[in-house]
């Protein structure tokens, strides 16, 4: 449950700061519709805490590699498709810890769109009551 408010953060500041379009989806979910979205390239990030021992998302994410999407993982080994992060004192943490790794790509993935990740057109960073 921790990797899927990671990823509803993370799907929310791509279309912020990078305008991609990002949508959230359990491992569950993924096996349904959405996968048939998924072609050769298509990239999918998934956020797995290592406290979570999960065969479901191991086999989506198994699954959606199988269709030629190209999978990114959260998590700490590091290696070929990977977004490392250095796990937290406690299993419950990493969630935040993973936010932490994911800010920075996503402020690389925003410049090289050749978005302003700090100047949004459209949004203010402070947001006021209406």
């Amino acid at each position: 449950m921790l990797g899927v408010t990671v990823a509803q953060e993370a799907a929310l500041k791509l279309k912020e700061t990078a305008m991609l379009h990002a949508e959230l989806f359990s491992a569950a979910e993924i096996m349904h519709s959405p996968l048939q979205m998924v072609q050769p390239g298509f990239p999918v990030l998934a956020f797995r805490p290592d406290a979570v021992s999960d065969t479901v998302a191991g086999q989506a994410l198994e699954r959606l590699g199988q269709t030629g999407g190209q999978v990114f993982i959260a998590q700490t080994e590091r290696g070929h498709g990977v977004l490392p992060f250095i796990p937290s004192r406690h299993p419950l943490q990493d969630a935040l810890v993973m936010l932490v790794s994911f800010y920075n790509m996503s402020e690389t993935v925003a410049r090289v769109r050749r978005q302003k990740p700090d100047k949004t057109s459209r949004l203010r960073k402070v947001t006021e009551p209406f």
